[in-house]
């Protein structure tokens, strides 16, 4: 049976009395009935004639409740006061509303269940809900009741503590009754001697030694006083406030800049003496100020580039920048950069800085600092960007040429990944140091920024051919670096831009040499390349495809057909899906597939062809009873993501679908470059049995050896074998030869490109082995023709020629 739980607000305000009435707690076996009025007048009514009724007030009623968020009252007057000192502001939402009163409505529902008599039973159940400890006292100080939250953070039993003097966990107590400790405490706190909160020590049964809150409250049962005290464990808290005000206190005397900032060098604290000495600071403590408007921009690049990247949690690095101080030019400073994370898990910097223009000659210091870079003591790109603007100006004076090359270190990335920052900083030094040797002494050498380099060669060198050099440099690269006692292997690829034939200014100059070298890495690497204007066109007609992948994967607008393999007499085996896209450039496939590499596309157009194959698959398996599989074409750069197999695994058991119904096509040429990178996925897929297949074999130059080490199943010979079948003698007896060691290996052979009857007539003396794909039998099929072949074949596997 229900009982009456009656509750009236009072507030002025409607907004939050409809917030109070929307937040307030429920409890199972009594039904809350809330009232509220804007009268403070009615008050003392309430207060003298509703005796069963608990009464909530807000702050703002004068002389009431002046300092603390709320005032609850019991019935008879007795009085339970919300104070703010853990939220900020109790009406500010209602998640923090909820919480308070949920906190505050046990010690009511408590008091109510005292005064009406309810049943133990039901108390037991509305105090062991609660995520604080809650004990009852008599006036002699002993435990009455407590909630299972005393059990589990002191560690006595329940028996242990009913009847026991309340300082067996609250040793302050010392055998003082409750009444008696209030009063003493209370001219010391402050507090009314109805509702008291302290800070103190307790004990656990082990002895063990807890920092608690301790809120009081008392009451009257009849004639007998009796009190509720809350309890809160909050030694870590204070731990952490102490360690907290321990480092503020460091922080803010250290005579030297300390700052925090977030990814974008926003500012988001500094100390006292950084505001003494970074101009505005302190007058705009409520705005937001990047720490890039106290540097100068190429070293705010350097840092933002170069630096604060690679710094991943609990990383640092420390060296000399510029930093503007007090009203005066940018001056050197020491910095020392550490990366955190806040509680939230964002990233963040501390930069301590230390002022040393005073320890060594400012201005050279300064000129270094601005027009070199700090790692290699090369130009930087803003000191070469000059220079070279200044010697087009002079060629274009002397009407004399201006030859600049552009050096790209050829996958530098991966030395990094592989050994460190630390290690490819270090190659970085031995680069540059090579280039200043093998560069004529009148040539100005300069790092543009992380792995690249240029050398600009102007008319008044002796020698001056821009090729020669370029050979030279390729050469020496080559040389093994020693690092670490350790030989490294390293290849650049150079592009050439000369004035007045390609450029006519010096920025222009840049970008032309940029697109040389692109085109110098893109043939092949370790090489150079003369830019020339077709590049330009190249790059835009590249630029412009990309777009257009990006909107075609966003409209749906690629579509996949569908080309049969069959075995040797004519019968459906599987499909091998082939992606198509529609475009005003006339993109083939494997141009297609080239630049969505280049451009980190693939694995979405390649997650597409995935969904939408294995959707097909689906489709055909429940409405047509197909039981083959089909083919996928996959780029190895898929298969050096981790979650490749677990997303393909994923995409099948939605489905429902044999996870060998699937096949994994490679080409050749690709896996052998990369197969320790794609080794884990591979790893994967031979034991989840997926097949895989080895395309356009014979393009390549994998050997049986190689094959032997991967999870191969199938082989698919090139077409361009079968195209000298039958009439070629030197070909028949190359293809003989791989379908025989394939044999040999256990591996199924695809023949791909079968176009006449004479090809398959002579692919037949191999057996059933072999499948035949290619024009002879079908060309590839759109969705719609092949649900039409499974249609008109429902009782067996469709037969072609």
């Amino acid at each position: 049976m229900e009982q009456d739980l009656n509750f009236t607000v009072f507030s002025e305000d409607l907004a939050l009395i409809d917030q109070v009435t929307q937040s307030f707690p429920s409890i199972h076996g009594w039904q809350v009935n809330i009232q509220h009025c804007r009268d403070l007048d009615e008050l003392e009514v309430y207060l003298q004639t509703n005796t069963d009724r608990f009464v909530i007030m807000e702050k703002h009623f004068p002389g009431l409740c002046d300092t603390t968020e709320f005032l609850m009252c019991y019935p008879n007057a007795s009085m339970l006061i919300m104070d703010s000192t853990e939220e900020p502001c109790m009406v500010t939402g209602s998640t923090l509303l909820q919480q308070k009163l949920n906190r505050y409505f046990f010690s009511l529902t408590f008091f109510q269940a005292n005064q009406s008599q309810i049943t133990e039973p039901n108390i037991d159940v509305v105090l062991d809900t609660m995520d604080t400890c809650v004990l009852l006292l008599n006036r002699d100080s002993q435990i009455l009741k407590a909630n299972r939250e005393v059990v589990d953070v002191f560690g006595f039993e329940l028996e242990e503590l009913l009847g026991t003097h309340i300082s067996c966990i609250l040793p302050m107590m010392k055998k003082t009754k409750v009444r008696t400790f209030i009063e003493r405490m209370t001219p010391l706190y402050g507090k009314e001697l109805n509702h008291l909160t302290i800070d103190g020590t307790g004990r656990t049964k082990q002895g063990r030694e807890l920092m608690v809150e301790v809120r009081m409250s008392s009451y009257a049962v009849g004639e007998e006083e009796q009190y509720m005290l809350f309890l809160r464990d909050i030694s870590i808290s204070k731990a952490l406030e102490y360690q907290k005000d321990l480092q503020a206190a460091v922080i803010n005397t250290i005579p030297e800049i300390v700052i925090f900032t977030d990814d974008e060098l926003s500012i988001t604290y500094t100390n006292p003496f950084a505001e003494e000495v970074l101009v505005g600071v302190a007058q705009h403590r409520d705005t937001t100020i990047s720490l890039e408007s106290f540097i100068p921009k190429n070293q705010s690049l350097f840092m933002t580039q170069e630096v604060l990247p690679r710094l991943k949690h609990g990383a640092s690095w420390s060296g000399s920048i510029l930093l503007k101080l007090y009203e005066n030019d940018s001056v050197p400073v020491y910095v020392s950069i550490h990366a955190l994370e806040d509680w939230y898990g964002q990233r963040l910097f501390s930069w301590i800085l230390r002022d040393i223009h005073h320890e060594s000659s400012t201005r050279e210091h300064l000129r270094r600092l601005s027009e070199y870079d700090p790692l290699t003591g090369l130009y930087n790109r803003k000191a070469f960007i000059s220079l070279l603007n200044q010697a087009v100006i002079c060629a274009e004076e002397n009407d004399a040429p201006v030859s600049l090359l552009m050096i790209g270190i050829d996958h530098f990335k991966s030395i990094n990944d592989t050994y460190g920052y630390e290690i490819g900083d270090q190659l970085l030094g031995i680069v540059a140091e090579r280039l200043k040797a093998i560069s004529n002494s009148s040539a100005t050498v300069a790092r543009l920024g992380s792995d690249e380099f240029v050398i600009l060669m102007s008319a008044n060198q002796k020698t001056f051919d821009a090729t020669d050099l370029a050979n030279k440099i390729i050469q020496d690269m080559s040389v093994p670096y020693l690092v670490l006692d350790t030989p490294l292997y390293l290849t650049v690829s150079i592009g050439i831009a000369t004035y007045p034939h390609c450029a006519k200014t010096g920025d222009e100059l840049l970008r032309c040499a940029d697109v040389a070298l692109n085109t110098a890495k893109k043939e092949g690497r370790k090489r150079y390349c003369i830019y020339a204007d077709t590049f330009h066109e190249v790059l835009t007609r590249k630029e412009l495809i990309r777009n257009a992948l990006n909107v075609a994967l966003s409209e749906n607008s690629f579509i996949l057909m569908y080309q049969p393999i069959v075995n040797q007499d004519g019968f459906l085996e599987g499909f091998e899906a082939l992606l198509r896209w529609e475009n005003e450039w006339q993109v083939n496939t494997q141009e297609c597939i080239d630049i969505a590499e280049q451009c980190g596309l693939i694995s979405d157009i390649g997650n597409w062809v995935r969904d939408q194959a294995i959707f097909d698959l689906y489709k055909w398996r429940k409405d047509y009873g197909f039981d083959g599989y089909i083919s996928i074409n996959v780029s190895v750069k898929q298969l050096r993501y981790s979650e490749f197999t677990d997303n393909l695994l994923h995409a099948m058991e939605q489905l429902s679908l044999p996870i060998q119904k699937i096949r994994i096509e490679l080409t050749e040429s690709t896996l052998v470059e990369d197969t320790d990178r794609c080794q884990q996925s591979l790893e994967q897929l031979k034991k989840l049995r997926i097949p895989i297949y080895i395309d356009d074999f014979g393009s390549g130059y994998a050997s049986f050896k190689h094959l032997s080490l991967l999870p191969v199943s199938a082989l698919k010979i090139d077409k361009s074998f079968l195209d000298g079948i039958p009439h070629h003698e030197q070909t028949c007896t190359t293809v003989e030869t791989i379908i025989n060691l394939a044999h040999s290996m256990k591996l199924t052979i695809i023949a791909e490109g079968v176009e006449t009857e004479s090809q398959k007539q002579w692919l037949h003396q191999f057996g059933e082995d072999v499948l035949h794909q290619g024009y002879f039998y079908s060309r590839p099929m759109s969705v719609e023709d092949v649900q039409t072949l499974l249609i008109a074949n429902p009782k067996g596997k469709p037969k072609f020629n």
